[in-house]
């Protein structure tokens, strides 16, 4: 059934916005602004936030729903008669959700390291910038999951 495939895309969509619009503030304001700053106050306010209680809670539950949520709409989709370009959209975007959770293997071990590192600078700089690496590279991948996410529920509108 089309609708159920609409609800998917509409809350894969939602999801990823998001985690797309987290990310985005993060990669484009919050660490460069922290790399001024200095490491002992990203380490201050990554020990609150990202590894406080909502922040350690909020983010995967953003990641691995979305992802969740793409991947679904993408095997419904299967079962349906879609044109091409929907396919290939729903396809596009499970993939790309796929792919920027999986680059949190790379992310979570410098965000954890913080945890325990006190304000050691050489760890915490190390730290920073291996998660200023992958989330960069999650970010982006995070943001295109978001915009094929868009271009698919368009697609599917163009077929009713």
């Amino acid at each position: 059934m089309r609708s159920r495939l609409t609800q998917l895309v509409t809350a894969a969509v939602l999801v990823d916005g998001f985690l797309a619009g987290a990310s985005a503030d993060r990669t484009i304001i919050q660490l460069p602004a922290f790399g001024q700053a200095g490491m002992q106050h990203w380490a201050a306010f990554s020990r609150k936030a990202d590894l406080g209680d909502r922040g350690y809670l909020w983010y995967p539950l953003l990641a691995i729903g979305g992802t969740s949520l793409s991947v679904a709409a993408a095997m419904k989709g299967r079962s349906e008669r879609l044109s091409s370009d929907s396919a290939r959209w729903l396809n596009a975007a499970a993939i790309l959700a796929a792919a920027g959770l999986l680059t949190t293997i790379g992310a979570a071990p410098n965000m954890l390291r913080v945890r325990t590192a006190g304000d050691d600078y050489p760890v915490l700089k190390k730290s920073f910038r291996g998660f200023e690496f992958w989330q960069n590279i999650r970010g982006t991948l995070q943001a295109l999951a978001f915009v094929a996410n868009v271009l698919s529920m368009r697609s599917l509108q163009g077929e009713r």
